[in-house]
């Protein structure tokens, strides 16, 4: 009996340690890619607004895929490869990027406005970053609470809102990045 006690108490200790793992955190390439991504894309409205919905044509799907390769290989490389968790990511950015394309319908058929497209997106993403942070990292709480006060800002407030709230989100990634990085530091080493 009392080495089934033992192998309960290392069950236990594998178990906390499993729970205690960060893995709902985002690799800091991620943050870092979407925070540039932001701060051109917003920019763009107030300094080249032709120019904003090619950008957003690629660098939206283009930032999914390289988000979904950079978040595999920090995956792989941890030694924490879970298909299901990774599925969900997916499918969770995926739903933003499938909104987008549907927001696109209105604007089609003559009932709304690019800038009510785009105004929508800022919603839209807000809300994707809020979930994402109550559902895993938390980290992107604080993005999509400032992606919604984002919103409110260029929906009410003249001037080059746009590019304000763009390096705003941009630096609240960043953070996010920054952060991310230095919990996974040690991991690597």
């Amino acid at each position: 009996m009392p080495e089934m006690t033992r192998i309960e108490e290392d069950l236990g200790y594998v178990r906390a340690a499993v729970a205690r793992m960060d893995r709902s955190r985002s690799p800091a390439a991620i943050y870092f890619l979407w925070a540039a991504i932001v701060v051109a894309g917003f920019s763009l409205v107030d300094l080249a607004p032709r120019a904003v919905g090619l950008y957003w044509l690629v660098a939206g799907p283009g930032g999914f895929v390289l988000s979904l390769w950079l978040g595999w290989r920090a995956s792989r490389r941890a030694g924490e490869m879970d298909r299901a968790e990774g599925l969900r990511h997916m499918l969770h950015w995926f739903g933003l990027l499938a909104a987008g394309v549907l927001a696109v319908v209105p604007v089609a058929a003559g009932q709304a406005s690019w800038y009510g497209f785009a105004t929508t997106m800022v919603l839209l993403t807000a809300l994707a970053y809020w979930l994402a942070g109550v559902h895993g990292d938390r980290a992107m709480l604080a993005v999509g609470a400032l992606l919604g006060a984002g919103y409110a800002v260029i929906v009410l407030l003249p001037g080059p809102v746009w590019t304000i709230t763009g390096l705003l989100i941009g630096a609240a990634m960043a953070a996010a990045g920054w952060s991310a990085g230095r919990r996974r530091a040690p991991e690597a080493g």
